[in-house]
């Protein structure tokens, strides 16, 4: 069957419903990416402007199922293999409408390890890395209010990540100047200090290669 067509038959479900009540359990990542990507595949005499009109409906509706999937937090408990392949799929989509749910479970482990320093390791935080500017300023406000956001393994390091070192602390500098709560201001002295630590390294953390 032509991949388009594939899409088409997985969008519409067995039910006939449309995509986002569609179910990812058991996708690899390969088979969820030719989901996402078969729309904009079609004949060759197809008009290119329909389908990279389908190609971002695709889009759209993958980020919808995907996002509804991670939604109410079961599928972090329950089905945490195919959490972690929603949650690395809206990174690869730079899915900005993903962040508020990939913040709240960004401590996700799906596989717990001894090397926390890792980012690898945890798919929601790398997706947010991956998403970018997007994703700044609710990780600041993270790093804030959770002591472990604030530790140079935590927040810190997605952050530097994302601005680099200098700008990381320009911007921890800026939240920390305005913020007058002592224990939020606190979070993110420390959140400064690691910052400033990856700034003075010659190696600072670098997003993982896809």
């Amino acid at each position: 069957m032509h991949v388009a067509n594939t899409y088409r038959n997985y969008r519409r479900g067995s039910d006939g419903n449309s995509m986002h009540k569609c179910t990812w359990t058991g996708l690899t990542f390969r088979t969820a990416l030719l989901v996402i990507l078969a729309s904009a595949v079609g004949a060759a005499d197809q008009d290119p402007v329909a389908v990279g009109k389908d190609a971002v409906q695709a889009r759209k509706a993958a980020i919808l199922s995907l996002t509804g999937f991670l939604q109410n937090g079961e599928a972090f408990r329950t089905k945490p293999d195919d959490a972690a392949t929603a949650a690395t799929l809206l990174g690869e989509l730079r899915a900005n409408e993903a962040v508020p749910i990939l913040l709240e479970h960004a401590a996700f482990e799906p596989h717990p390890s001894y090397h926390p320093e890792m980012i690898s390791n945890f798919p929601c935080a790398l997706a947010l890395v991956r998403i970018g500017g997007a994703a700044v300023p609710g990780l600041v406000k993270l790093m804030a209010v959770d002591d472990g956001y604030a530790a140079a393994t935590g927040g810190v390091q997605m952050l530097v990540m994302i601005d680099g070192p200098e700008m990381a602390c320009a911007r921890l500098r800026l939240a920390l100047a305005s913020e007058k709560d002592p224990e939020r201001h606190e979070r993110l002295a420390r959140a400064l200090e690691g910052a400033e630590m990856f700034r003075r390294n010659s190696h600072p953390p670098t997003v993982p290669p896809q």
